[in-house]
C-alpha cells in the first residue's frame, strides 16, 4: 500500500454531522460483501442466455479488470474525501455542481433500483417457502411491505447494531456458497456449460457471437454491484485512511474468487446452462440438483435467502446514505438530511428510500413478469451504476491532473492509467447495454430521471448547503485553483 505523507484529512470536523464514527476494517468489509453477495446467488444467470457461457466468463473477466481499477482508485478518493457522499462527492470535486448533480443521482439510482430488484427476488423466496408450507400463494405486495418494513427498522435503529449485523450477514452468505462449491466440484461436467443453443455453424461458447458478450456485460456486472458502497461509509469510519483500502482490495479478492466459482459450477452441473440461464434461482436449483432428495425444500430455500437478506440490509444503508448526502448538500429539500437526535441515523432518508422501493417494484411487475421484472430493474440499476462509474473515474483522472499536490492518504499504484482502463470499460458497458432492445425500456426510464432531475435542479436555483463537507471541500479546492503550487498550505494550514 503506497502513501504520501500523512496529514489529516482535509475538512474533516469542520461541520459536525451527526453521523457516529463506528466502522473499523471489518465492519467496511462487512459491509461490502453483505451489500454485493446476492449477484453470486441470483440475478447474473441471464447472462448466460445472451451470451452463453462463453460470452459471460469472457464478460466476467472483463468486469473483473473494471472493478480492480475502480476499487484502487475509489480507494484513492475516499481516503482524500472521508464524507458519505460517494461518487457526488468526487464528481463536485473535480467537475463541479452539475458534475456532482449526475454522479449523485446515478449513485442513488443505482441503489434504489438494486433494492427493487432484491425485494422481488426475496418475494419470490418467501413465496416459496409459504407455498411449500401452506399450499398456497402470497401476495407479493404484502411480502414486500414486510420486508421493507423489518429492513427499515434495523437500519433506522442504531448504526453499531446495523455494522454487526452486516458482519454477521457477510459470513453466512459466503458459507452457503462454499458449501455449495464444495458439493458442486465432484458433479461438474463441461457438457453443461455448452448447453445454451446455438444457430448451425456457432460456437456454441459463443452462440450469439461477440454481441452475446456485450449482452452478458450488466449481468457480470451483479457479481460485483454494490461494492461501492465502502465510500458512503468513510464518514462512519474511525480511520479511513487505513480501513478503507484494505476493506475494498479483500471485498475484491473475495467478490471475484466467489464470481467465478458461482459461474462455472453452477453452470457447469446439471440441468446445465441453458436451464440455469432462465431460473429465477440458479443457486436453488444447484442445491436441489445436488442435495434436493436429502434436505426439505423449505431448508433449500431459506439457505438461498440469506443471500438476499444481506444485500438488502446493506443496501438499503447504501440507498440511505446516499440520499442523505445528496439533500445535505441541497440538492434535494434538507428535511431528507435530518437525523435522529437519539440515534444518530438519516431516518427521513431511509423512510423515503422504503417507500421508492415498494412503488419501484411495484411499477416493473405492472410492466413484466417477476423474473422479466428483475431483469428490467437489474439493468436500470447498472445503467446507473456504471454511470456513476464513469464520473467517479473521471474525477480521479482530473484530480491527478489539476490538483498534483492535494494530500492523498492512500495513492493507487495504478494511478491514471488503472483509472482509464477502468474507464474504457465502463464507458464500453454503457455505450453496448443501449444495443439489446429487450432493456431499452428501462434505459430509457433512467434517462427520463436524469432529465427530470436536471430540470428541477436548473429551475431551482442550484441553492447548495456550502457546509456540507463534500461542497466545503469541493469549494475550498476552488477557491485555491489560482495557486495551486500553495494548495496544501491553504487546505491544511502547513506548507506543502
Amino acid at each position: 500500500m503506497t502513501t504520501t505523507p500523512s496529514h489529516s484529512s482535509p475538512l474533516v470536523g469542520v461541520a459536525h454531522t451527526g453521523l457516529a464514527k463506528y466502522a473499523g476494517l471489518f465492519s467496511l468489509l462487512g459491509l461490502a460483501i453483505s451489500a454485493v453477495v446476492v449477484g453470486e446467488f441470483s440475478g447474473w444467470n441471464q447472462g448466460l442466455i445472451e451470451g452463453g457461457f462463453g460470452g459471460m466468463l469472457i464478460a466476467t473477466l472483463l468486469v473483473i479488470l473494471m472493478y480492480a481499477c475502480l476499487c484502487i482508485s475509489m480507494a484513492e478518493l475516499s481516503t482524500m474525501m472521508p464524507y458519505s457522499g460517494g461518487a457526488y462527492a468526487f464528481a463536485r470535486a473535480a467537475m463541479g455542481p452539475w458534475g456532482g448533480l449526475i454522479a449523485g443521482l446515478s449513485q442513488m439510482m443505482e441503489y434504489q433500483f438494486a433494492l427493487s430488484t432484491i425485494v422481488v427476488a426475496i418475494g419470490i423466496e418467501v413465496d416459496s417457502i409459504l407455498g411449500e408450507m401452506f399450499g398456497q400463494s402470497f401476495s407479493s405486495p404484502i411480502l414486500w411491505c414486510g420486508i421493507i418494513v423489518v429492513f427499515l427498522l434495523l437500519n433506522a435503529w442504531d448504526t453499531k447494531l446495523f455494522f454487526k449485523s452486516a458482519i454477521i450477514l457477510a459470513i453466512a452468505p459466503i458459507a452457503v456458497l462454499v458449501v455449495f462449491w464444495t458439493l458442486a466440484i465432484p458433479q461438474f461436467d463441461m457438457k453443461y456449460l455448452l448447453s445454451v443453443d446455438a444457430a448451425a455453424g456457432v460456437s456454441k461458447w459463443l452462440p450469439n457471437g461477440l454481441v452475446g458478450i456485450a449482452w452478458s456485460m450488466p449481468f457480470a456486472i451483479w457479481f460485483f454491484l454494490s461494492i461501492e458502497v465502502v465510500t458512503l461509509a468513510a464518514e462512519e469510519t474511525k480511520t479511513p485512511k487505513k480501513s478503507i483500502p484494505r476493506a475494498f482490495f479483500w471485498a475484491f479478492i473475495i467478490l471475484a474468487i466467489a464470481a467465478l466459482l458461482t459461474l462455472i459450477l453452477n453452470a457447469g452441473i446439471a440441468p446445465g446452462a441453458s436451464v440455469v440461464g432462465s431460473s429465477e434461482s440458479p443457486l436453488l436449483l444447484a442445491f436441489k440438483t445436488l442435495i434436493g432428495g436429502q434436505v426439505p425444500l423449505v431448508m433449500l430455500i431459506l439457505l438461498i435467502m440469506i443471500g438476499s437478506l444481506a444485500s438488502f440490509h446493506s443496501t438499503m444503508y447504501a440507498a440511505g446514505r446516499a440520499l442523505f448526502s445528496f439533500s445535505r448538500a441541497g440538492y434535494l429539500p434538507s428535511t431528507l438530511a435530518k437525523l435522529s437526535v437519539k440515534r444518530g441515523t438519516p431516518y427521513i432518508a431511509l423512510i423515503l428510500v422504503g417507500v421508492l422501493t415498494f412503488l419501484l417494484a411495484i411499477f416493473a411487475l405492472l410492466f413484466s413478469k417477476k423474473i422479466s421484472a428483475i431483469a428490467l430493474l437489474l439493468n436500470m440499476s447498472v445503467l446507473a451504476a456504471v454511470t456513476s462509474y464513469i464520473f467517479t473515474l473521471i474525477s480521479f483522472v482530473i484530480l491527478r491532473y489539476k490538483h498534483p499536490k492535494i494530500d492523498r492518504p492512500y495513492l493507487s499504484p495504478l494511478g491514471v492509467t488503472g483509472a482509464i482502463t477502468g474507464l474504457l470499460i465502463a464507458l464500453m458497458t454503457l455505450i453496448l447495454m443501449f444495443t439489446n432492445s429487450g432493456y431499452q425500456l428501462g434505459l430509457l426510464g433512467c434517462l427520463i430521471i436524469f432529465a427530470l432531475s436536471a430540470l428541477y435542479f436548473k429551475l431551482r436555483g442550484q441553492s447548495l448547503n456550502g457546509n456540507a463537507p463534500e461542497e466545503l471541500f469541493a469549494n475550498t479546492l476552488k477557491l485555491n485553483s489560482a495557486t495551486q503550487d500553495n494548495i496544501n498550505n491553504d487546505l491544511y494550514g502547513e506548507a506543502a
